[in-house]
């Protein structure tokens, strides 16, 4: 599957400081299978400057699958 580009057209004309500060990523999940997760964490990555991705945080909501053991 092909992502588009949603944003308005002015958007990709619009100039942003070059002093952005660094993000961390929260992404909850209950009862996900690792495929997925790996999926979400590779897009984050990919479409996320690297110095400005901190860190990406895993929470697990109470998943009852592999008692919380992500390998």
């Amino acid at each position: 599957m092909l992502l588009t580009y949603a944003s308005s057209p002015s958007c990709a004309t619009k100039e942003y400081s070059a002093q952005l500060p660094s993000v961390s990523v929260i992404i909850p999940f209950i009862n996900e299978h690792l495929h997925t997760l790996k999926r979400t964490i590779h897009s984050v990555t990919n479409r996320s400057p690297a110095y400005l991705l901190e860190e990406i945080i895993l929470v697990d909501d109470f998943s009852n699958q592999g008692k919380g053991v992500l390998c």
